[in-house]
């Protein structure tokens, strides 16, 4: 099983697996190792190394809602709290490659009536070294996707996450739940993402303490290979098939 039973069992969307418990192995989530401090920091610049919003949607296909609101929010800036974002903070969005021309065009309308005294606003497109700026920023705004948050449990970073709900998708907001439940993220339902909503958010996680992250097993793919090692061990010598 590919999780962490300590953090969503299988038996919580699947009760028949009881019935082959002991055939069960479950192997941890499968993460990039994270980025030390001490690592190298030369790919980035000065600006990157410091503190920073990160918005990001994974391809894009939809997340232009949480792209739009952000940028709505920063257009009010009495909806932030300024003992939350002193001083002028960037706000760094990677737009995915299934954002639109449209969809970028308006995004730029937006970012044009922000007050850039206070807020500085770079909208580029996604980058390879997506999980050495999450380590690097302050605060993590995105969709609830697998890679994502996998990618946020490594950096450790504060998160504000919207799990996408559309087309009856449960996915999402079920890890989504559980990761808030065990203070690992704060939540926002895409059903009430608002401008308002949204920034309470922003400054609720920045205020929060982080939560201990070791709680959750995310070697997974050194214990899957141990797995298939020790399954192929304990195999009788005689077998056929595997």
């Amino acid at each position: 099983v590919h999780g962490d039973a300590d953090f969503i069992a299988l038996s919580s969307s699947f009760p028949r697996c009881q019935a082959f418990a002991a055939k069960l192995h479950y192997t941890g989530y499968v993460t990039y190792p994270a980025v030390m401090d001490g690592g190298d920091k030369s790919a980035l610049s000065a600006q990157e190394q410091g503190d920073e919003v990160l918005i990001s949607a994974g391809g894009g296909a939809v997340g232009f809602a949480l792209m739009q609101r952000c940028l709505q929010a920063l257009a009010q800036p009495q909806l932030f709290d300024d003992a939350a974002l002193v001083g002028r903070t960037c706000w760094r969005f990677l737009l995915g490659p299934n954002v639109s021309s449209e969809q970028r065009r308006q995004l730029a309308a937006l970012e044009q009536k922000i007050d850039h005294s206070r807020f500085e606003v770079v909208l580029e497109p996604v980058r390879s070294d997506f999980p050495q700026l999450l380590q690097r920023c302050r605060l993590s705004i995105s969709q609830g996707g697998y890679n994502t948050l996998m990618d946020l449990l490594a950096a450790g970073c504060a998160a504000v996450v919207v799990p996408f709900e559309g087309s009856g998708e449960t996915e999402q907001r079920a890890r989504t739940e559980r990761l808030a439940q065990l203070g690992l993220c704060h939540m926002v339902r895409e059903t009430e993402l608002t401008p308002v909503n949204l920034a309470e958010a922003v400054s609720v996680a920045l205020k929060t303490p982080s939560a201990d992250l070791l709680q959750l097993d995310c070697n997974g793919a050194a214990h899957s290979a141990q797995i298939l090692k020790q399954l192929l061990t304990e195999q009788p010598n005689d077998a056929t098939e595997f």
